[in-house]
């Protein structure tokens, strides 16, 4: 659940007596480092510009452990499986829920639906697709729907009415929007954010400087 703490802390203005230092712990910390804000607005909300951030990651005595917490796998009761290719293109998701899920939400397709076609196969759910890259999906699917656009905070709401999707409580969501991912899930309507039991990203530009 970190990312959910990450989200709220963020949206929030509020600063300790230490600026930089309001968050409950370290990982929060470097987790909100990589947000793709401003330097004019980091410095005002968290007291530090995005090197010197960097900087403290780099120099504290517990960046090893710190490191640590961030790349070891989250402990689940859950099976965890992984959908689409070995490589670009696969993502890690909790088998259970994706056979309880209604359907996906696949945003940022490009050339590639291996992990669409895979989720298909194996659970046999529809998938809602969006990109404004390319006019269609590379493959054709019957359970396969598109729509050419760039979805965001924006106008995701939308997206979900365009396909009747927005009464459904317990979605998947794969982002794979080259950096929009910050901004939609900050900014994004914790409601909406509330009918995915799963939301799985590919991350972009995590260390360059905003």
């Amino acid at each position: 659940m970190m990312w959910k703490n990450c989200v709220h802390k963020v949206n929030s203005v509020e600063v300790s007596e230490r600026p930089g230092y309001f968050f409950e712990s370290i990982a929060d910390k470097i987790i909100c480092c990589m947000i793709n804000w401003k330097d004019a607005h980091r410095k005002e909300v968290k007291g530090m510009t995005y090197q010197e951030e960097i900087d403290w990651i780099v120099t504290h005595p517990d960046r090893n452990e710190i490191i640590k917490n961030l790349t070891i796998p989250h402990k689940t009761e859950y099976k965890k499986i992984r959908v689409g290719e070995e490589k670009d293109g696969g993502y890690i998701l909790l088998e259970e829920l994706c056979g309880l899920a209604e359907c996906v939400v696949s945003l940022g397709i490009g050339d590639n639906v291996e992990f669409d076609l895979d989720f298909v196969k194996k659970f046999e759910k529809h998938v809602y697709m969006a990109d404004i890259a390319t006019d269609e999906p590379p493959i054709e699917n019957e359970n396969f729907s598109f729509k050419k656009e760039f979805i965001n905070e924006t106008n995701f709401k939308k997206f979900l009415n365009h396909f009747n999707l927005d009464n459904n409580s317990n979605m998947i969501l794969k982002m794979d929007i080259e950096g929009g991912e910050y901004d939609t899930l900050i900014n994004l309507d914790k409601k909406i954010l509330n009918k995915f039991s799963q939301i799985t990203v590919e991350f972009h530009e995590l260390l360059q400087n905003p």
